[in-house]
């Protein structure tokens, strides 16, 4: 009569048959979790992986992806008894995702890191700011291009509007580090670029006993306590706040995306 009727075995293949395709290369996936069948299937060209989970105990699991990359977008289909091939929240920033009893769960997770744009809102007169994303030109021409800039300086050299480029002490920012940049018209730089990789680790920063100027190059804010201590260092500080170890009366908390900060050792 021209129906027909979808059965609970059509959704187990469509676990493995949606998002695995033709040149999809199967590979070797570790797991120490006797209650999971896992199989991961590998995308021809790009950066992508496919994992099929199979639960079938009874018992819901937290399971943990250890990659060595940093997974940047997944995508989570489950499959329980009533409800099939459902999209559900997909892999958490600890790279963990719960897997219910009874259940098959397909997950397509994309490592491509993809380009952001970084907005860093610069007011007339001195800023303290830093990068925190690679580019292809990081002169200070392309960086600031439109923008009315007059100064950058870093605490031992120079950049200035209108001089001969070889009297500059540099002509290039670096991603993470921090600047005074100079503006004759407050601004907004808008930098697209792709994710810095660059980390904060204070032993090594140089060791001496005068400020230094430091960046800040993560995507998110920081409490400052998790780069700095009472042994690696003396304060940290930027226009309008201070961070001392073990000194309650500081108001500088946390470290920001866009923002320069002066270290003492």
């Amino acid at each position: 009569s021209g129906t027909y009727t979808i059965k609970p075995i059509y959704y187990t293949l469509k676990h493995f048959a949606k998002y695995v395709d033709k040149g999809y290369i199967r590979v070797a996936i570790a797991n120490k979790n006797p209650k999971i069948a896992l199989t991961a299937y590998k995308h021809p060209t790009q950066n992508k992986l496919t994992i099929v989970a199979i639960i079938r105990s009874a018992d819901s699991i937290d399971y943990v992806l250890n990659f060595g990359e940093k997974i940047e977008t997944s995508q989570v289909f489950q499959t329980v008894e009533g409800s099939y091939f459902k999209s559900v929240a997909g892999i958490d920033a600890h790279n963990s995702i719960k897997l219910p009893g009874r259940s098959i769960s397909t997950i397509v997770i994309d490592f491509t890191i993809k380009p952001i744009t970084q907005k860093i809102n610069l007011e007339e007169g001195w800023n303290l700011v830093s990068t925190n994303v690679q580019l292809e030109d990081s002169s200070i021409t392309s960086i600031f291009n439109g923008l009315n800039v007059q100064e950058i300086k870093t605490m031992d050299a120079f950049w200035k509007k209108g001089i001969d480029p070889s009297l500059n002490g540099f002509n290039t920012i670096t991603q993470g580090d921090g600047y005074f940049v100079k503006m004759n018209a407050a601004g907004t730089l808008n930098i697209v670029g792709y994710p810095s990789t660059k980390t904060i680790n204070a032993s090594n920063i140089q060791s001496i006993s005068s400020w230094q100027l430091i960046g800040y190059p993560y995507q998110t804010a920081t409490p400052v306590s998790k780069f700095f201590n009472a042994t690696n260092t003396s304060a940290i500080k930027n226009f309008n706040s201070f961070w001392i170890p073990n000194n309650t009366l500081g108001n500088l908390k946390n470290m920001e995306p866009g923002c320069g900060y002066f270290f003492k050792k």
